[in-house]
C-alpha cells in the first residue's frame, strides 16, 4: 500500500505540471461533470457570482458505483476547508482518463458545433501527520471545437453580459489546467483550513486567416475556522476569495472579419478588423462568505449553510492602469441543507442535499448615463442519492434523483425589451454493478433527464436580425421542451491490495421535443471512453 502511495503521488506531481479544458458548453464537454457536487465543493474555484446557464443533461459521467459514498460536514457540504480537521474519513487517491466527441445540429449559437475532447484528473485525501489533513486535485484539457465557436469568451451563457463574438466559425483548440488543494488542522476543539486553487486557460484558432486568441488566469483562495461544540454540533465561518483576467485578441492575416461586442438585446452593429486589431480584457473580483453548522440527531447526520456573494467584472479595451471600463456588478446569497441516513448496517445510505441560489446582476456602461441592463437569477435544486449493497452476492446499486427549478429576467432598458424564462429539470440515474469473481465485476448504467420551459420573450419578429440570429435561439430552447438520455457499459478490476482499475463506453443524446422557430431540427449526440484507477 505503502508503494500504491508513492506511485500516485507521482502521478499526481505529473498532473499538476502538465497543462489543460474549459466549463462545459454542450453535452459532453463538461469537466464539472466528472465528479458529484459534495466531492469538489470545497474547491475555490467553483464558480462565485454567476449562475451558468447550460443544455439538459443526464448528470454525472464517472460510474457511481466506483464512486465513495455521499458525506455531509462542514467541508463537504458547506466548502468550509476548515472542516478536514475532522471530515476527511479514509483516504483515497483517484485518477481518471477521458476520450469523448460529440455533434449535431442542436445547439445555441455561442455553442460549439463538432467537438472532441481529452480530459486527465487527479483527485485525493489523506491525513497529515496527527494534527493536519490535506485534499486536493489537478485536472488537464485539450479540446477542439470544429466547426467552431463565434464566441470569444469562456463563459458566454453565464450571469456576466459581457460576451464578444465574431463572425468567424473557424475550428478552435482550448486548453486549461486546474490545480486546487486545501489543508486543514485541528487545535483542540477549533479547526483552521486554508484553501487555494488556480485555472489557466488558452484558446487559439487552427490555421485560420481571421486569428482568434483568449487567455485567461483565475487565482483563487478561502480561509475557514470552525469550532466543535460537541461532539454533535460544529459550527464554522469561510470565505472565498476569486480575482483574475482574460484577454481576447483578434487579428486579420489573411482575411478580415467582423466583431460584436453585446450591449443586451440592443441591435450591435458590426466592426471591421483588418489593418488594426480587437484587444478587449475582462477583470473580475468576487468575495463570498459563508457561515454553517453541521451536527447529528439520531442516525442522521446533517449540515446547514447560507451566504452571500459580491463580484465586479470590468470590461476595458484599454492596455493600461484603471482604464475606463463597462462595470458588471452581482451580488447575491445563497443557502443549502444536506441530510444523511444509514440503514441496515450501513448498507444502505440515503442522503438529501438541497440548494438555494438568488443573484441580481447590473450593468454601468461607462458612456451611458443609465442603467441599461439588469438581471434576476434564482435557481432552487434538490439532490438525492439511494446507495445499496447486498450482503452476500456482489451487487452493487446507486440510484439519484435530481429536480432543479431556475428562473431568469432580464431587464434591457435601453432596448426597451425584457424577458423572463422557468425551467424545470427532473433527472433518474441509475448504475448497477455485479461481482463476477476472481476480482472482476460487468455494470451498467442509464440515465434519463426531463427539461420543461415556459417565459416570456420578445418577439423576434419584431426584433433585429442579430437578436434572431443570437438571442432567439437561445431563448427558444430555454421555453421549450426537451431531453436527455445517456446509456453505459463498464467493467471493474479490484486487487488483492484493494486498487481498483475500471472502464466504461458511454453514449448521451439531446433531443427538443417540439420543433423550433429558430433552431434548426436534429439532435445532439456524444459518446466517451473512460478509464480510471482508485488506490486505497
Amino acid at each position: 500500500m505503502a508503494m500504491n502511495h508513492r506511485v500516485a503521488a507521482v502521478l499526481l506531481a505529473l498532473l499538476m505540471l502538465a497543462p489543460a479544458d474549459v466549463e462545459g458548453q454542450a453535452v459532453t464537454d463538461a469537466p464539472e461533470r466528472e465528479l458529484p457536487a459534495w466531492m469538489t465543493r470545497w474547491s475555490p474555484l467553483a464558480e462565485t457570482g454567476a449562475i451558468t446557464r447550460a443544455l439538459p443533461t443526464a448528470g454525472i459521467v464517472t460510474p457511481m458505483t466506483i464512486l465513495p459514498a455521499p458525506r455531509v460536514g462542514l467541508l463537504w457540504s458547506a466548502g468550509n476547508p476548515a472542516g478536514l480537521a475532522w471530515d476527511i474519513g479514509d483516504p483515497r487517491l483517484d485518477f481518471a482518463a477521458t476520450r469523448g466527441n460529440e455533434s449535431g445540429a442542436l445547439r445555441r449559437p455561442l455553442d460549439g458545433s463538432g467537438i472532441s475532447e481529452t480530459r486527465v484528473r487527479g483527485s485525493g485525501w489523506r491525513s497529515l501527520g496527527s494534527r493536519g489533513r490535506g485534499i486536493g486535485g489537478a485536472r488537464f484539457g485539450q479540446t477542439l471545437f470544429d466547426p467552431g465557436t463565434t464566441s470569444n469568451v469562456n463563459a458566454p451563457y453565464a450571469t456576466p453580459q459581457f460576451v464578444v463574438m465574431d463572425s468567424s466559425s473557424s475550428a478552435t483548440e482550448r486548453t486549461q489546467v486546474q490545480l486546487d488543494g486545501a489543508g486543514g488542522w485541528s487545535l483542540g476543539d477549533w479547526g483552521l483550513g486554508v484553501a487555494l486553487g488556480y485555472d489557466t486557460r488558452s484558446t487559439q484558432t487552427v490555421n485560420a486567416g481571421f486569428v482568434r486568441s483568449n487567455r485567461a488566469v483565475l487565482p483563487t483562495g478561502s480561509l475557514g475556522i470552525a469550532r466543535r461544540i460537541s461532539e454533535s454540533l460544529s459550527i464554522g465561518v469561510h470565505s472565498t476569495w476569486h480575482a483574475g483576467n482574460e484577454t481576447i485578441n483578434l487579428s486579420a492575416v489573411g482575411a478580415a472579419g467582423q466583431v460584436f461586442v453585446w450591449r443586451g438585446y440592443q441591435s450591435v452593429p458590426g466592426a471591421t478588423v483588418f489593418d488594426q486589431p480587437f484587444y478587449r480584457r475582462i477583470s473580475r473580483d468576487a468575495v463570498q462568505h459563508n457561515a454553517s453548522l453541521a451536527g447529528a440527531v439520531a442516525n442522521v447526520q446533517w449540515t446547514a449553510t447560507a451566504g452571500s456573494v459580491r463580484r465586479e467584472d470590468r470590461f476595458t479595451a484599454q492596455r493600461a492602469n484603471n482604464p475606463t471600463s463597462d462595470l458588471w456588478n452581482s451580488d447575491g446569497y445563497n443557502a443549502g441543507v444536506s441530510l444523511l441516513r444509514p440503514f441496515q448496517d450501513d448498507r444502505l445510505l440515503l442522503a438529501i442535499d438541497g440548494r438555494f441560489a438568488r443573484l441580481n446582476g447590473q450593468a454601468t456602461f461607462f458612456n451611458d448615463s443609465v442603467h441599461g441592463l439588469t438581471t434576476e437569477e434564482q435557481q432552487v435544486a434538490l439532490n438525492s442519492e439511494l446507495r445499496w449493497r447486498s450482503a452476500v452476492d456482489g451487487w452493487i446499486a446507486v440510484a439519484q434523483a435530481d429536480v432543479v427549478l431556475a428562473d431568469r429576467r432580464v431587464d434591457d432598458a435601453v432596448a426597451a425589451r425584457r424577458s423572463q424564462t422557468q425551467g424545470l429539470t427532473n433527472r433518474l440515474a441509475l448504475d448497477v454493478e455485479r461481482a463476477m469473481g476472481r476480482g472482476w465485476s460487468i455494470a451498467g448504467g442509464a440515465a434519463y433527464t426531463r427539461y420543461s420551459g415556459t417565459g416570456t420573450i420578445p418577439d423576434p419578429a419584431f426584433m433585429g436580425a442579430f437578436y434572431q440570429r443570437v438571442f432567439a435561439p437561445e431563448l427558444d430552447i430555454a421555453t421549450s421542451p426537451s431531453s436527455a438520455t445517456a446509456f453505459s457499459l463498464g467493467a471493474r478490476w479490484r486487487a488483492r491490495d484493494g486498487s481498483l482499475f475500471w472502464a466504461q463506453a458511454r453514449s448521451e443524446s439531446l433531443s427538443l421535443r417540439q420543433r423550433l422557430d429558430y433552431v434548426p431540427d436534429g439532435a445532439r449526440r456524444g459518446s466517451s471512453i473512460l478509464v480510471g484507477v482508485v488506490l486505497p
